[in-house]
């Protein structure tokens, strides 16, 4: 299933509107859900299977103010990826309550390139034996809550990051880290648990994250 705008258009206010995505089951499809530049859209209760090291799960390109919900998303190489589109930032996203799990690269994946994402809700997700639980790169005033992320290489995993709000999530039993942050700055890390990981529970090479309460 592919929706796109025109991708190489500047013009802020070009792509699709009220698209509603729901209830497919997508077995064994190179792009399962693409979709390029939408807005005020949902994308909830599919169910994707992918064949692990080909497939894709949900894509999002630029997309704005659109919800992503209740989810199925097994054998793929990304479960969820919510990616900057040339000109435009995905921003003002909700991901919530999707199950990613065997996806071999992770289980949901935010990268802004040089635009950064922004002021997006990531909440209430399980990610389950993956490589990445959660990577969030190139991003800032995101709300990272209330997921769960365990039995993967490392579960909550941030780069260049900052002013994100990190609270809730239980990161336990995955082979490195609990959560690390490479290159951050100005988080709130709070009221999380990190327990019985690997390597070491948290680790941070940034600057000016505070810690409260985990």
């Amino acid at each position: 299933i592919t929706v796109g705008g025109d991708w190489e258009n500047e013009d802020p206010t070009v792509g699709f509107r009220n698209i509603s995505i729901s209830d497919n089951t997508i077995l064994n499809a190179f792009y399962s859900i693409t979709v390029e530049r939408i807005f005020n859209s949902s994308i909830t209760g599919n169910k994707i299977i992918g064949r692990f090291q080909y497939d894709q799960g949900i894509t999002l390109y630029g997309a704005e103010n659109t919800i992503v919900e209740n989810n199925t998303i097994s054998g793929t190489v990304y479960g969820i990826s919510l990616l900057y589109s040339f000109y435009f930032a995905a921003s003002h996203n909700i991901i919530s309550s999707n199950n990613c799990s065997n996806n071999g690269s992770c289980g949901i994946y935010e990268d802004g390139g040089g635009l950064y994402c922004h002021d997006n809700r990531i909440e209430k997700n399980s990610c389950n034996n993956t490589y990445f639980g959660l990577l969030s790169i190139n991003a800032t005033n995101d709300f990272i809550e209330k997921n769960i992320t365990k039995n993967d290489n490392f579960g909550l995993a941030f780069g260049d990051v900052q002013n994100d709000s990190i609270s809730e999530n239980n990161s336990t039993n995955n082979q490195s880290y609990g959560i690390s942050f490479i290159g951050c700055s100005n988080n709130l890390i709070t009221k999380n648990t990190f327990l019985n990981n690997g390597i070491c529970d948290m680790a941070d090479d940034g600057t000016s994250n505070t810690y409260t309460s985990n």
